[in-house]
């Protein structure tokens, strides 16, 4: 029998390959977008416990940096016809932005309703922000927000290029609203058929 400290290493090594892949499928998938669509494999999905379930996942991750997600939604359920593979890579992205770009102690808050003919999903943060100039440009591949305060870079500027083009692909769409220095907040729309 593995002891615990064997075990938290095995489930943790195990965390950084499922990562790893997801990034290498999202480079991949925005390098070639332009000749290749992607292939959805839809099927009913409950977005209201698909996003949970990432949000404490990603929370879990990242518990070592103080945070906090709040989760609201006027619906116990909604079902939408979604590759949940791609979108739950879609909410993940969302979710680690909102804590990377941010201080300790950042405050999130999820959000889901139903408008209409769509499903809304909203991610906001008291992070870090975009300034305006940047806020057509940050879905662009291989684009990353110019940040004095760091030393090097977080990641690889596809995030969000991918995100989009996911969500841009199930018939949706996706804008950010952003103050420097106050934060940000990522509106997601899927549609309801």
């Amino acid at each position: 029998v593995p002891d615990i400290h064997t075990q938290q290493l095995v489930e943790n090594t195990e965390r950084q390959a499922r990562k790893l892949v997801n990034e290498i499928e999202a480079l991949l998938i925005t390098a070639r977008k332009d000749r290749q669509k992607v292939y959805l494999q839809k099927e009913e999905t409950d977005l209201v416990l698909l996003v949970t379930e990432v949000a404490q996942e990603v929370s879990m991750q990242h518990s070592h940096q103080p945070h906090q997600i709040k989760m609201e939604s006027e619906l116990n359920e909604l079902n939408l016809m979604l590759d949940p593979l791609y979108v739950r890579n879609v909410i993940r992205n969302l979710v680690e932005n909102a804590l990377k770009y941010s201080d300790d102690g950042v405050q999130i808050s999820i959000r889901i309703s139903k408008k209409e003919t769509q499903a809304i999903f909203t991610v906001k943060d008291n992070g870090w922000g975009i300034a305006p100039k940047y806020k057509k440009k940050i879905f662009t591949p291989f684009f990353q927000v110019p940040r004095e305060q760091m030393a090097h870079q977080r990641g690889y500027g596809i995030g969000l290029a991918y995100t989009k083009y996911i969500i841009e692909a199930h018939g949706g769409n996706i804008s950010v609203e952003s103050i420097p220095g106050k934060g940000s907040l990522f509106i997601c729309k899927f549609p309801l058929k």
